[in-house]
């Protein structure tokens, strides 16, 4: 699966095989500009461990990826559900400026490539 990560804002054209995996719906972007691209949150990490993870992200980036990582478990049907429809190609839309180095990306795309990994 060939997997892509980009900053909804920087978007011109409707994307095909795109989901929008933000907690909080991207400020300034309308329904419309995303219309068809199904926003899948309960991918993103949970509010509260998006809160403790930014009090102090040096030093617990570790943990936030172990945590995380629980979180997607818990969402197993949804991931193999979007690897079998997204089978060859999926772009993850997020509003995150740092875009190579936001942990849900790598998750995610770990998950996406190797589903078997949510065991």
């Amino acid at each position: 699966m060939n997997i892509k990560v980009q900053r909804v804002y920087n978007i011109n054209t409707p994307l095909k095989n795109a989901i929008l995996i933000d907690r909080l719906w991207p400020r300034g972007i309308s329904k419309a500009t995303l219309n068809g691209v199904p926003w899948v949150r309960e991918l993103a990490p949970s509010n509260e461990l998006r809160r403790w993870f930014h009090e102090d992200k040096d030093a617990r980036w570790t943990a936030f990826n172990r945590k995380y990582q629980a979180e997607l478990k818990q969402n197993k049907k949804l991931i193999i559900d979007i690897v079998s429809k997204y089978k060859k190609e999926i772009t993850l839309l997020t509003a995150t400026r740092e875009i190579d180095t936001i942990p849900q990306s790598a998750q995610l795309a770990t998950m996406f490539i190797k589903p078997q990994n949510l065991e």
